[in-house]
């Protein structure tokens, strides 16, 4: 898998996904995601980085696991949402797909309630952008 364009780009460009995960409420989280899509950050994001995880540096390669600990209402459904929705459609996944395959996303979630909702923010992160918007099948 590699990326097309850089989730912080992406999570910038209102053509993209500018307009998820934006505002200052969401910064936290935008620093996450970067991270663990193995972005370097500035030095105020790697502030927040340590500040919430207790490291000193970002990985700088994307990392195979992420567990977040945050309460109810944390934010976690929609920005695994952004992030499958980076993963699907602003990744090249050709080195593991071969010619006319197509890939699925697999999102679990601990109830099929939660799965519905991270599916459900995920098309309408494809429907509002309008870039991501042609990469749907059968609109």
């Amino acid at each position: 898998m590699k990326p097309t364009v850089p989730l912080r780009t992406a999570l910038a460009d209102p053509g993209l996904l500018g307009h998820v995960i934006a505002g200052d409420s969401w910064a936290t989280w935008r620093v996450l995601l970067i991270a663990a899509m193995g972005e370097a950050l500035t030095d105020d994001e790697r502030e927040v980085f340590t500040k919430f995880t207790g490291r000193e540096r970002e990985p700088l390669q994307r990392v195979s696991e992420l567990e977040v600990v945050a309460g109810r209402r944390g934010g976690k459904t929609r920005a695994m949402a952004t992030l499958a929705t980076y993963l699907a459609g602003l990744c090249d996944h050709r080195d593991v797909l071969i010619p006319g395959e197509t890939g699925v996303m697999l999102c679990l979630a601990q109830d099929q309630r939660i799965a519905k909702k991270i599916v459900d923010f995920c098309q309408e992160d494809f429907e509002r952008s309008p870039i991501l918007k042609q990469l749907v099948v059968g609109r």
